[in-house]
């Protein structure tokens, strides 16, 4: 049944992908799903509150908070790209951090 071949395409683990987001500095250059269409756009984390990022294009025509776990939602779901994705894929899973997105504290 179809349900049967869905449930055969492995799911990222969603701790996976919070390890993915908390990885990112205090500001980080994504893309995000805004009316059907991948954006060019900044994350940027909560100083007060580290749980919460916003979300904001670039042209700041569009702001929106999520959570950590709504932003590992959104990385597994394709509407959240992250610009290490690809290189942390390749490297079979380990998370490599651009020194660049450090946040020095």
């Amino acid at each position: 049944s179809e349900s049967e071949a869905e449930a055969v395409v492995p799911q990222p683990d969603l701790n996976n992908l919070i390890n993915e987001v908390d990885s990112l500095g205090e500001r980080s250059a994504i893309k995000f799903l805004i009316d059907g269409r991948m954006r060019e756009c900044t994350l940027t984390r909560n100083k007060m509150n580290p749980e919460l990022h916003t979300v904001c294009t670039n042209d700041t025509s569009f702001r929106v908070n999520r959570s950590r776990i709504g932003l590992a939602v959104a990385l597994r779901d394709g509407a959240l790209q992250l610009p290490n994705l690809k290189a942390t894929r390749l490297i079979g899973g380990q998370t490599v951090l651009n020194p660049s997105s450090m946040t020095r504290h």
